[in-house]
């Protein structure tokens, strides 16, 4: 789990950050401070890439990951986007992970076709219906803590990196 934080010695109260975030309820400016509301927050990073002063940073769960592939049962989902993450090193990464206990590694792209398989079928067997897709932990999170009346429109259907794992 992603955890948005605030450096307090880095931040000067300039506010970039509470500009570029798209929940204006998570975050309030204390003693010319930015403070960050973690209920509201949807940990969507885009007061991480405003913020000018590096004052804002993230805290993930990589090392419970790492710690759970030196046991070598652990089996990988990778993005089709490492590509162009890691522009001319993707392959690096894919070797690292192998290297560090990764039991197998798969390309998500599977479960891309296994997600637009079954919103046809969802779709089909539910003529007119408008689904919001949710492949973004940020926009589930938006819906969940900002416009409850989304959640209904949410599709049923799994992200393709959650197909594949299924």
């Amino acid at each position: 789990m992603v955890r948005v934080t605030v450096d307090q010695n880095k931040c000067i109260g300039c506010n970039a950050c509470i500009r570029a975030c798209p929940v204006p309820s998570a975050n309030k400016t204390e003693n010319g401070k930015v403070q960050c509301i973690y209920d509201e927050c949807i940990r969507c990073g885009e007061c991480i890439k405003a913020c000018p002063h590096g004052a804002r940073d993230y805290i993930d769960d990589i090392d419970v990951l790492l710690d759970l592939m030196k046991g070598g049962n652990v089996s990988v989902i990778v993005d089709p986007a490492i590509k162009s993450a890691f522009d001319g090193s993707w392959r690096h990464v894919l070797k690292w992970l192998k290297s560090n206990g990764a039991r197998e590694i798969y390309d998500g792209a599977f479960g891309a076709d296994i997600c637009t398989y079954m919103h046809i079928e969802y779709l089909k067997s539910h003529p007119g219906t408008k689904v919001v897709s949710q492949p973004c932990a940020a926009i589930v999170n938006y819906a969940e803590k900002q416009k409850s009346e989304l959640l209904s429109k949410l599709s049923p259907v799994q992200s393709p990196l959650m197909c594949a794992a299924i």
